[in-house]
């Protein structure tokens, strides 16, 4: 899993061959009364001063919620993420036409293996015609049931891109990574997932590096914020 999630980000993205790799997290005390998550991405802008940057963003929850909760909470983030910056290719009013890629894959990464298990069961549900019980029942919480629903959506309107951006091919995967073990952009996610909750304010990096949060940047929370209520 290790060896993996370094791959992934030392994969240098091409028109031919992009990947949109997300780190994910989200904790909250031992009380749950505080809680944060985050999220970063890798920026694909060829021939562009922002190009192979890795944004990152954290954010403190106004709510009392589970660490599962949170950790689901940034990978709803994540997807988010992916998709504007999908967008923000085609956006460009610089980037060559022959630079946009012809075929995209998205590597969510997350160190929550019960989130991560609770999801594949979820999306299987979705293929079949009958749903079956999440293997999850007894440790899942309804509030990270329904964010993974949430999370699903999210992913089912990132795979929409493949028609509008008349993509060859458009796929997203969830990985398992192990926290604290030197993968430096999940480290860095983990930090800034700890300050925004120990600070109680969103927080922005670059490279890992914490500044200033420029205009524009939103938070996806507020639409599944009544989940919480």
């Amino acid at each position: 899993a290790i060896q993996f999630a370094v791959q992934a980000v030392k994969h240098v993205s091409t028109a031919q061959d992009c990947r949109v790799v997300v780190f994910c997290d989200g904790s909250s005390d031992a009380q749950g009364t505080e809680g944060a998550y985050a999220a970063s991405v890798n920026t694909y802008l060829p021939g562009i001063e922002e190009h192979g940057q890795r944004v990152g963003y954290g954010w403190p929850m106004d709510v009392a919620v589970g660490s599962s909760s949170c950790e689901a909470t940034g990978i709803f983030e994540g997807i988010n993420k992916a998709e504007e910056s999908i967008c923000g290719i085609w956006k460009s009013k610089v980037l060559r036409p022959a630079d946009r890629p012809e075929s995209i894959t998205v590597d969510v990464f997350s160190d929550c293996q019960g989130v991560l298990r609770a999801l594949k069961v979820a999306k299987e549900d979705r293929k079949s015609s009958t749903r079956n019980d999440l293997k999850e029942a007894s440790t899942t919480s309804t509030l990270t049931k329904q964010l993974i629903e949430e999370i699903l959506d999210a992913e089912e309107a990132l795979l929409r891109l493949r028609s509008k951006y008349k993509l060859k091919s458009l796929l997203v995967n969830y990985h398992w990574v192990p926290g604290h073990k030197g993968v430096l952009p999940h480290d860095q996610v983990d930090e800034l997932c700890g300050k925004a909750r120990e600070e109680n304010k969103p927080v922005f990096a670059i490279d890992g590096v914490v500044c200033k949060m420029p205009g524009g940047y939103r938070s996806s929370y507020p639409s599944i914020r009544a989940l919480f209520l």
